[in-house]
């Protein structure tokens, strides 16, 4: 039993679904190839006094570790319709239209996110990221042609062909900030 005072949210005439982004498509092709395994992190903050959503995601086909046929990445996209109904639908965000390459503050440049090329062909996003004090971390997996030998002379060394990284980059402009 409500009161007649409480005001509820009518979710058919208050809340608007639409397509947000269109990130599976090679930089330099029309067909649909890249992968997304692991869900993304979806933080919400206050930029310029409004509350705006951060969705964060990395792309990697894992069941083919060496899989190279496209150019997995890393995305972080901004939505400022996080509190209120658009008027119009917005298109889907796209990487070439729409975001910048890492290193750039996207704000500045009226984009809506950046996108970081991950450093060879066949690395791949290995978990979802994690968005925390204005960074965000993530960590790769790539299988390398040539074995990768760990250690020093003073130490055990090892030989292995799987390469996996940490990333830590800025949230506005995926700079690294650890190296």
């Amino acid at each position: 039993d409500f009161d007649d005072d409480v005001s509820l949210h009518d979710v058919k005439r208050d809340a608007k679904m639409y397509h947000f982004a269109d990130l599976g498509r090679g930089m330099n092709s029309g067909r649909d190839i890249r992968k997304f395994f692991y869900e993304p992190d979806v933080s919400t903050f206050k930029h310029q006094g409004r509350l705006v959503t951060l969705v964060t995601i990395g792309s990697g086909y894992r069941a083919h570790p060496r899989n190279d046929q496209v150019q997995d990445a890393f995305f972080v996209l901004y939505d400022e319709n996080a509190t209120n109904i658009p008027e119009t639908i917005p298109s889907a965000l796209r990487v070439t239209r729409d975001l910048v390459e890492a290193g750039k503050d996207f704000t500045a440049n009226g984009k809506k996110g950046w996108y970081k090329l991950l450093n060879n062909r066949a690395e791949k996003v290995l978990s979802s990221p994690l968005v925390f004090m204005n960074k965000v971390m993530f960590t790769t997996f790539s299988l390398t042609d040539t074995p990768v030998v760990t250690g020093d002379t003073d130490s055990c060394t090892s030989q292995t062909n799987n390469l996996s990284r940490a990333y830590a980059l800025d949230l506005m402009t995926g700079a690294a900030t650890v190296d």
